[in-house]
C-alpha cells in the first residue's frame, strides 16, 4: 500500500523498496506538455522522456532498468512496453529502421511478461541488434 487511496497491483511488489528508499514517483493524469502533432516525434518524446529539442537514445523505462544492478545490460538498447511498431523496413518513428544500431525488444504484453519472467515466453518483437539478447533475457521474479 502506498497510501490510504493507493497501491501497487502484488506483481509490482519489487518495486516497493524503491518507493520506500524515495527512488520511484508515482505520477497521475499526465500529459505531454510540447505536443508538436507530429505523430512519430511526439510518440518519441514519450518513450525517451525527450523535450522538444532533445534527441534521446534511450527510453525512459529503459534508464530506469539500467539503474537496476541485477539486469545486466547485453545487446539491448531499449525495451518497448504495449503496440509500438519496430519494423526494420520503414525508418520513420522511434526505434524503427537502423536495426543494425538500435537494440529494441517490444514486449507486446508486459503482464505477460511479469507473470513469466522469460522474454522468450512471451509474445515479443526485437530488432535484429537484440534477438540473440532477448532468447536469454529474464526479469528476476518479484519477492512477495
Amino acid at each position: 500500500m502506498i497510501n490510504e487511496s493507493h497501491g501497487l497491483h502484488r506483481d509490482l511488489a519489487a518495486l516497493m523498496p524503491l518507493w520506500q528508499d524515495k527512488q520511484l514517483a508515482l505520477l497521475q493524469g499526465i500529459g505531454q506538455q510540447d505536443v508538436t502533432n507530429q505523430h512519430y516525434r511526439d510518440a518519441e518524446m514519450q518513450f525517451t522522456g525527450a523535450g522538444p529539442d532533445e534527441y534521446l537514445v534511450d527510453g525512459w523505462v529503459t534508464r530506469a532498468l539500467n539503474q537496476n544492478a541485477s539486469i545486466k545490460r547485453t545487446s539491448i538498447d531499449a525495451f518497448a512496453f504495449g503496440d509500438l511498431d519496430i519494423r526494420e523496413a520503414d525508418p520513420m518513428g522511434p526505434f524503427r529502421g537502423g536495426s543494425d544500431n538500435v537494440g529494441v525488444i517490444n514486449m507486446l504484453y508486459p503482464n505477460e511478461w511479469l507473470m513469466r519472467h522469460r522474454v522468450s515466453d512471451t509474445a515479443h518483437l526485437t530488432t535484429r541488434k537484440a534477438s540473440a539478447s532477448a532468447k536469454s533475457f529474464t526479469l528476476d521474479a518479484p519477492k512477495h
